[in-house]
């Protein structure tokens, strides 16, 4: 109780508080001692915490009109034709796919990205089919299974980039996205990239993530009108947790 009491005068986020008493109760189950994060005084204080300090999602949704942007300044930024190509393709995926991005790359919780044997380009080549086999809210069932069709900006068509990056690809097995010299794409690689291209469009760089490719399709699904179950669907959410993805600003 006083630990919890100590951190929040510290101004500790009750996020951060969670996570503290979250892994000291894990320290105590894993040598059998019991778990003071289940006693009702924990969880009130914990609560209380969250009334108190509620956790405000500051990171900001990147629009249709700014994916056009980062894309046209990717080939000033990237190395060579090779590495924009990969970096359109990943990022479009990224935003009309509503990935996270530990679905698309490398990161240190261990690979569970897309796979290129998983990835297909439909015959009428207007679609592309893409198989989820681990995701954060699927981990050991079923694949999900999903289509992106073609956009009628190619800057911005994830069928189309996607297309130009696989005819570039190196031909292996394992992770779709991967460097010209076979070298996985990291979440450290992906931001970087990502925060360069949004210096060079004279955008603020703090307020935008890996994440806010999903945040922004998110967003401008709602401001299209989609139902709720759609955005759900189409985003792999199993609760109502899309909702905090819906920002006020509709403009895409």
């Amino acid at each position: 109780m006083m630990f919890v009491g100590y951190c929040f005068e510290k101004s500790y986020s009750s996020s951060t508080i969670t996570s503290y008493i979250s892994g000291l109760s894990f320290y105590h189950r894993i040598n059998g001692w019991y778990s003071f994060s289940d006693v009702f005084i924990i969880r009130k204080l914990i609560q209380g915490c969250r009334r108190l300090r509620p956790v405000v999602d500051q990171r900001a949704p990147i629009t249709i009109s700014m994916l056009c942007s980062i894309c046209k300044v990717l080939p000033g930024v990237a190395n060579n034709t090779f590495e924009s190509a990969l970096f359109k393709a990943i990022f479009s995926i990224a935003f009309f796919g509503l990935f996270r991005v530990s679905e698309l790359v490398f990161t240190d919780n261990g690979n569970r990205s897309l796979q290129s044997e998983d990835v297909y380009l439909d015959k009428d080549k207007k679609h592309v089919s893409l198989c989820l086999r681990v995701s954060k809210n699927n981990q050991y069932g079923n694949p999900i299974h999903m289509k992106l069709p073609c956009e009628s900006d190619i800057s911005i068509c994830p069928v189309c980039n996607l297309k130009v990056y696989m005819q570039l690809r190196p031909q292996m097995p394992g992770q779709l996205f991967v460097h010209e010299n076979k070298k996985l794409v990291t979440r450290y690689q992906f931001s970087a990239v990502l925060k360069k291209c949004l210096q060079q469009s004279g955008f603020k760089v703090d307020i935008y993530k890996s994440h806010s490719f999903r945040i922004g399709r998110a967003t401008q699904l709602a401001g299209m009108g989609l139902s709720d179950e759609n955005i759900k669907k189409l985003g792999r959410w199993n609760s109502s947790a899309y909702n905090s993805y819906i920002r006020d600003s509709l403009a895409c």
